[in-house]
């Protein structure tokens, strides 16, 4: 039976070969987590074929992150979990959906639409489905389907520097280490070295054309001392290089 307790997170393969932990993912994972809520991260960088895990996991919720290159993949396990167990909300988010969150609610197979950071309005989002779907219309940065239409609600304001600094670590804990580690393989990284992605700041004031700013102008940063910190924390645990 599913539950709305339990949360599935997808992070795709990434056509061309490069693999990285998504980081975006992680923290999401982390505040739900926080929250009490119990989290399973779905690799398909790690394993392709994930849906019957997914399955067998009877989330109340999938969430899944995308670009635009891997957007058709989103949509295959959506459509694949939807047409076992129609019951599961999914909900998508990331880069691909902040710059088209239209043309992505409007399939069938997809639930929610979460725009731009993702952290708070899946956590609003999966307590407004324990409710039974009360107050979901308050949940920020989301479109959903009304009678037949697309509802958008109010859009968040980008976390400050106070809220991202306040943020808990991402839940690297969540992935299968070895793999991660073995298989980390985007920029200057070489496979079998202990990498772990690290953020320090979001969002950009310059207006290149080919970007969709998907963080907003603004560039938000987290305290010295907080990135410190975990960096010593990711030494002390996962032994990073």
């Amino acid at each position: 039976m599913v539950s709305f307790n339990r949360v599935a997170l997808v992070a795709l393969e990434i056509p061309g070969g490069d693999y990285l932990p998504s980081l975006g993912l992680l923290y999401i994972a982390s505040v739900l987590e926080k929250n009490g809520l119990e989290v399973r991260i779905f690799d398909q960088g790690q394993k392709p074929d994930i849906t019957d895990d997914i399955l067998a996991f009877e989330p109340g919720v999938i969430g899944i992150t995308s670009v635009t290159c891997s957007i058709n993949k989103a949509f295959k396990i959506a459509k694949d979990v939807k047409r076992t167990s129609p019951n599961i909300k999914v909900v998508i988010g990331g880069a691909h959906v902040t710059a088209m969150p239209y043309e992505t609610i409007e399939n069938s197979f997809v639930d929610f639409v979460v725009k731009g950071e993702g952290e708070y309005p899946m956590l609003n989002l999966v307590k407004a489905l324990q409710r039974g779907g009360e107050g979901i219309e308050k949940v920020e940065s989301l479109f959903y389907k009304v009678d037949g239409g697309v509802k958008k609600n109010k859009e968040a304001s980008d976390m400050d520097n106070a809220t991202l600094t306040a943020l808990p670590y991402p839940a690297f804990h969540l992935l299968d280490q070895h793999a991660i580690f073995q298989d980390v393989s985007h920029g200057i990284f070489t496979k079998g070295k202990r990498v772990l992605p690290l953020m320090t700041a979001r969002g950009c004031p310059q207006t290149c054309t080919f970007c969709c700013r998907l963080m907003g102008f603004d560039l938000r940063e987290r305290s010295v001392e907080n990135v410190m910190e975990e960096i010593s924390f990711n030494v002390e645990k996962y032994k990073i290089d």
